[in-house]
């Protein structure tokens, strides 16, 4: 995990550095993202479609809060989905949820 606290940290400048607002506004995009990788019976370019809009969300998300690994891997799979390299997708899930659990952690750690 690596966090850009320079610019990450710019904004909270005598103020909490996690807030209820982030934990909220990431559990309810990590849910999503969750959702959207499992699938189900959606058919693949359906899927690839909606995942993209989720992806597109957490990756602005994350920038925001400086955690650069995890932007790479979510505009990873944003290359791979956009020339239709669905099987490179679908390796690159897995890797994506465990980076933003690490970013999650890091920013949780602050807190103490």
């Amino acid at each position: 995990m690596v966090i850009d606290y320079n610019n990450a940290l710019k904004s909270y400048r005598n103020k909490p550095i996690i807030s209820r607002k982030f934990l909220d506004e990431y559990s309810k995009l990590l849910t999503n993202l969750k959702t959207v990788f499992s699938g189900g019976k959606i058919t693949p370019c359906c899927r690839y479609s909606t995942v993209a809009y989720h992806v597109e969300r957490m990756k602005n998300f994350i920038i925001e809060y400086g955690g650069i690994r995890a932007v790479e891997k979510l505009a990873e799979y944003e290359k791979y989905s956009s020339i239709g390299d669905f099987q490179s997708c679908k390796q690159l899930e897995t890797r994506i949820i465990e980076e933003l659990e690490l970013f999650k952690n890091c920013w949780l750690s602050m807190l103490s």
